[in-house]
């Protein structure tokens, strides 16, 4: 079983390792849950089970890798937190309809 450790309001490592995602400075944050699992499935079946604690404190139960790797859990502070299905960039410039029109 993989164990990830929680730090500050937006970091995350696996314990054992120096792999981390810290999203703590980030103008935008968002959970690092998902982010550093999807480092981690390159390396790991995405059966495997994954732990989340603060310290020793159990934050979630078990979950396969891929539950934690598929989606983001946003909270933007002002209402509920939410979970979505991770979508992976392109690199493409997304372009509106009245972008078009106007250029």
């Amino acid at each position: 079983m993989l164990t990830i450790e929680l730090f500050g309001s937006y970091g995350a490592r696996l314990r054992g390792s120096n792999l981390e995602v810290d999203m703590n400075s980030s103008k935008r944050p968002k959970d690092p849950i998902g982010p550093l699992c999807r480092l981690l499935r390159d390396s790991f079946s995405p059966h495997q089970k994954v732990r989340v604690v603060r310290g020793e404190t159990l934050c979630f139960p078990p979950r396969p890798l891929r539950d934690w790797a598929d989606y983001d859990y946003i909270d933007q502070q002002h209402r509920v937190a939410f979970k979505t299905k991770f979508v992976p960039w392109t690199g493409r410039k997304t372009v509106s309809v009245s972008d078009k029109i106007e250029g």
